[in-house]
Protein backbone atom coordinates (compact mmCIF):
# COMPACT_ATOMS: atom_id res chain seq x y z
CA UNK A 1 0.00 0.00 0.00
CA UNK A 2 1.37 3.05 -1.01
CA UNK A 3 2.99 5.76 2.04
CA UNK A 4 1.85 9.47 2.61
CA UNK A 5 3.91 11.87 4.52
CA UNK A 6 2.26 13.61 6.91
CA UNK A 7 2.88 15.54 10.24
CA UNK A 8 1.26 13.17 13.24
CA UNK A 9 -0.11 15.84 15.72
CA UNK A 10 -1.05 14.26 18.56
CA UNK A 11 2.19 12.47 18.66
CA UNK A 12 3.84 15.84 18.63
CA UNK A 13 1.22 17.19 21.51
CA UNK A 14 2.56 14.12 23.29
CA UNK A 15 6.27 14.51 23.06
CA UNK A 16 5.64 18.06 24.10
CA UNK A 17 3.64 16.65 26.85
CA UNK A 18 6.21 14.56 28.15
CA UNK A 19 8.86 17.25 27.80
CA UNK A 20 7.47 20.15 30.10
CA UNK A 21 6.51 17.12 33.29
CA UNK A 22 10.17 15.86 33.21
CA UNK A 23 12.36 18.35 31.71
CA UNK A 24 12.66 21.84 33.14
CA UNK A 25 14.73 23.85 30.91
CA UNK A 26 16.58 26.92 33.31
CA UNK A 27 19.26 29.46 31.38
CA UNK A 28 22.74 29.59 32.49
CA UNK A 29 25.09 32.20 31.84
CA UNK A 30 25.97 30.43 28.16
CA UNK A 31 22.67 30.67 26.17
CA UNK A 32 24.13 27.54 24.47
CA UNK A 33 23.70 25.18 27.66
CA UNK A 34 21.11 23.80 29.57
CA UNK A 35 20.86 23.16 32.87
CA UNK A 36 18.47 20.26 33.83
CA UNK A 37 16.62 20.90 37.75
CA UNK A 38 15.37 17.86 38.88
CA UNK A 39 12.74 19.82 40.87
CA UNK A 40 8.87 19.25 40.40
CA UNK A 41 7.63 21.94 42.26
CA UNK A 42 9.01 24.07 39.88
CA UNK A 43 6.84 22.97 36.96
CA UNK A 44 4.33 25.77 37.69
CA UNK A 45 6.51 28.64 38.03
CA UNK A 46 8.72 28.12 34.90
CA UNK A 47 7.28 29.66 31.61
CA UNK A 48 6.29 26.92 28.72
CA UNK A 49 9.26 27.51 25.91
CA UNK A 50 8.23 26.74 22.32
CA UNK A 51 9.28 23.52 20.93
CA UNK A 52 9.96 23.46 17.10
CA UNK A 53 9.49 19.84 15.78
CA UNK A 54 10.62 19.19 12.35
CA UNK A 55 10.52 15.56 11.96
CA UNK A 56 7.87 14.01 9.26
CA UNK A 57 6.65 10.77 10.23
CA UNK A 58 5.43 7.99 7.23
CA UNK A 59 2.47 6.35 8.21
CA UNK A 60 -0.22 4.13 6.26
CA UNK A 61 -3.61 5.77 5.66
CA UNK A 62 -6.18 4.56 8.69
CA UNK A 63 -9.27 3.14 7.40
CA UNK A 64 -10.84 6.57 8.29
CA UNK A 65 -8.59 8.95 6.19
CA UNK A 66 -9.44 6.31 3.34
CA UNK A 67 -12.93 7.09 3.63
CA UNK A 68 -12.94 10.42 3.21
CA UNK A 69 -11.79 10.85 0.23
CA UNK A 70 -14.59 11.39 -2.11
CA UNK A 71 -15.45 8.09 -4.23
CA UNK A 72 -14.32 8.40 -7.75
CA UNK A 73 -11.17 9.77 -7.28
CA UNK A 74 -8.25 7.99 -7.31
CA UNK A 75 -6.86 7.55 -3.70
CA UNK A 76 -10.63 6.39 -3.70
CA UNK A 77 -12.07 4.44 -6.81
CA UNK A 78 -15.15 3.46 -7.48
CA UNK A 79 -16.59 -0.24 -7.14
CA UNK A 80 -16.25 -2.07 -10.43
CA UNK A 81 -19.66 -1.85 -11.87
CA UNK A 82 -20.90 0.80 -10.11
CA UNK A 83 -22.25 4.46 -11.66
CA UNK A 84 -20.67 7.79 -10.83
CA UNK A 85 -22.41 10.94 -12.18
CA UNK A 86 -20.48 13.84 -12.95
CA UNK A 87 -20.96 17.40 -14.20
CA UNK A 88 -20.96 18.21 -17.82
CA UNK A 89 -21.60 20.83 -20.21
CA UNK A 90 -23.44 20.77 -24.06
CA UNK A 91 -22.15 23.49 -26.17
CA UNK A 92 -24.11 24.59 -29.00
CA UNK A 93 -23.24 27.00 -31.82
CA UNK A 94 -22.38 29.83 -30.00
CA UNK A 95 -20.43 30.44 -26.42
CA UNK A 96 -23.51 29.13 -24.53
CA UNK A 97 -22.90 26.44 -22.42
CA UNK A 98 -25.67 23.90 -20.83
CA UNK A 99 -24.96 22.09 -17.97
CA UNK A 100 -25.82 18.16 -17.40
CA UNK A 101 -25.17 15.42 -15.65
CA UNK A 102 -23.34 12.29 -17.30
CA UNK A 103 -23.03 8.83 -16.21
CA UNK A 104 -20.69 6.60 -16.75
CA UNK A 105 -20.02 3.19 -15.81
CA UNK A 106 -17.16 0.66 -16.55
CA UNK A 107 -19.17 -3.00 -17.33
CA UNK A 108 -16.03 -4.99 -18.82
CA UNK A 109 -11.92 -5.28 -18.86
CA UNK A 110 -10.79 -7.81 -21.02
CA UNK A 111 -6.31 -7.64 -21.00
CA UNK A 112 -3.56 -9.96 -21.92
CA UNK A 113 -3.91 -12.17 -24.53
CA UNK A 114 -7.87 -12.06 -24.96
CA UNK A 115 -7.68 -8.18 -25.51
CA UNK A 116 -4.56 -9.03 -27.99
CA UNK A 117 -6.59 -11.38 -29.79
CA UNK A 118 -9.23 -9.23 -30.05
CA UNK A 119 -7.61 -6.03 -31.38
CA UNK A 120 -5.67 -8.41 -33.69
CA UNK A 121 -8.77 -9.88 -35.16
CA UNK A 122 -10.02 -6.41 -35.68
CA UNK A 123 -7.52 -5.19 -37.51
CA UNK A 124 -4.14 -6.91 -39.12
CA UNK A 125 -1.98 -3.96 -38.92
CA UNK A 126 -2.65 -2.85 -35.11
CA UNK A 127 0.87 -2.92 -33.43
CA UNK A 128 1.59 -6.29 -31.25
CA UNK A 129 2.08 -5.29 -27.48
CA UNK A 130 5.42 -4.11 -26.71
CA UNK A 131 7.60 -5.85 -24.82
CA UNK A 132 6.42 -6.00 -21.39
CA UNK A 133 3.34 -4.57 -21.69
CA UNK A 134 -0.55 -5.86 -22.92
CA UNK A 135 -3.54 -4.45 -24.37
CA UNK A 136 -6.33 -3.77 -21.95
CA UNK A 137 -9.85 -3.24 -23.24
CA UNK A 138 -12.15 -0.97 -21.14
CA UNK A 139 -15.89 -1.04 -22.08
CA UNK A 140 -17.87 2.27 -20.43
CA UNK A 141 -21.29 3.35 -20.62
CA UNK A 142 -22.38 6.78 -20.87
CA UNK A 143 -25.84 8.08 -20.16
CA UNK A 144 -26.97 11.70 -20.66
CA UNK A 145 -29.54 13.12 -18.45
CA UNK A 146 -30.46 16.61 -16.66
CA UNK A 147 -29.63 18.43 -20.15
CA UNK A 148 -30.65 22.20 -20.01
CA UNK A 149 -30.70 21.63 -23.53
CA UNK A 150 -32.85 19.89 -25.96
CA UNK A 151 -31.60 20.73 -28.91
CA UNK A 152 -27.60 20.44 -28.94
CA UNK A 153 -25.81 16.71 -28.19
CA UNK A 154 -23.15 15.82 -25.76
CA UNK A 155 -19.85 14.13 -27.28
CA UNK A 156 -18.72 11.15 -25.95
CA UNK A 157 -15.40 9.42 -27.35
CA UNK A 158 -12.80 7.13 -26.19
CA UNK A 159 -10.47 9.70 -26.79
CA UNK A 160 -11.71 11.56 -23.63
CA UNK A 161 -10.27 8.47 -21.24
CA UNK A 162 -6.43 8.14 -20.44
CA UNK A 163 -4.95 4.99 -18.51
CA UNK A 164 -2.97 5.96 -15.65
CA UNK A 165 -0.34 3.04 -13.98
CA UNK A 166 -0.11 2.20 -10.35
CA UNK A 167 2.61 5.02 -9.39
CA UNK A 168 0.05 7.75 -10.77
CA UNK A 169 1.99 8.29 -14.75
CA UNK A 170 -0.25 8.82 -17.61
CA UNK A 171 0.05 6.37 -20.58
CA UNK A 172 1.07 7.36 -24.09
CA UNK A 173 -1.86 6.29 -25.90
CA UNK A 174 -0.66 3.89 -28.77
CA UNK A 175 -2.72 4.18 -31.79
CA UNK A 176 -5.01 1.47 -32.18
CA UNK A 177 -8.22 0.16 -34.31
CA UNK A 178 -10.42 -0.60 -31.55
CA UNK A 179 -13.59 -3.13 -31.84
CA UNK A 180 -16.84 -1.57 -30.97
CA UNK A 181 -15.14 1.96 -30.32
CA UNK A 182 -16.86 3.74 -27.86
CA UNK A 183 -17.96 6.94 -29.85
CA UNK A 184 -21.51 8.87 -29.59
CA UNK A 185 -23.58 12.02 -29.55
CA UNK A 186 -25.98 12.15 -26.96
CA UNK A 187 -29.04 13.89 -26.47
CA UNK A 188 -30.83 14.10 -22.99
CA UNK A 189 -31.92 10.87 -22.35
CA UNK A 190 -29.42 8.86 -24.78
CA UNK A 191 -26.88 6.91 -23.88
CA UNK A 192 -23.69 5.01 -25.69
CA UNK A 193 -21.50 1.74 -24.83
CA UNK A 194 -17.87 0.61 -26.64
CA UNK A 195 -14.57 0.24 -25.60
CA UNK A 196 -11.30 1.93 -24.87
CA UNK A 197 -8.07 0.60 -25.53
CA UNK A 198 -4.57 1.02 -24.83
CA UNK A 199 -1.44 -0.50 -23.75
CA UNK A 200 -0.29 -0.91 -20.04
CA UNK A 201 2.22 -2.52 -17.90
CA UNK A 202 1.78 -6.42 -17.73
CA UNK A 203 0.04 -7.03 -14.23
CA UNK A 204 -0.48 -2.89 -13.39
CA UNK A 205 -3.26 -2.22 -11.47
CA UNK A 206 -3.75 1.01 -13.81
Amino acid sequence: MKKFLKFSLYSILGLIGLFVVLLIFVPTENPNERAVVDNPEAVADTPAKETSVTEVLTEEPTEEETAADPIGTRSNPLPFGDTITADVNIYGDGIDAYPASLDLTVTEVIRGQDAWNIVLAENQFNESPTEGYEYALVKVKGALKDAETENYPFHLFSMDFEYVDQEGTTYPLVSTVTPQELSGELYNGGAVEGYVANQVKIGDNF
